[in-house]
């Protein structure tokens, strides 16, 4: 049984109002979602060209739905910018 590991991490604001600081660490937000997007999009793809997974498991349904997740936060984060 293959098992998901958690790639997806919430951010915390804190602290005050920084405009360098607040820009870099967008940019570093947006580099973070970025990665895990395309480690979620290639243990799909991966998982779906063995053969042995389908659109239907559980599995790549999950991949799907964090996918989605992560391609929701790179969107709200670029129209923060």
């Amino acid at each position: 049984m293959i098992r998901l590991k958690e790639v997806s991490s919430t951010p915390t604001i804190t602290g005050g109002f920084q405009a360098n600081s607040n820009l870099s660490d967008d940019n570093d937000h947006l580099e973070q979602v970025d990665q895990q997007l395309g480690v979620l999009i290639e243990h799909r793809d991966t998982l779906l060209q063995t053969g042995t997974y389908t659109h239907n498991d559980a599995l790549i349904q999950e991949l799907e739905r964090r996918i989605q997740e992560a391609m929701k936060r790179k969107s709200s984060s670029s129209r923060h910018q």
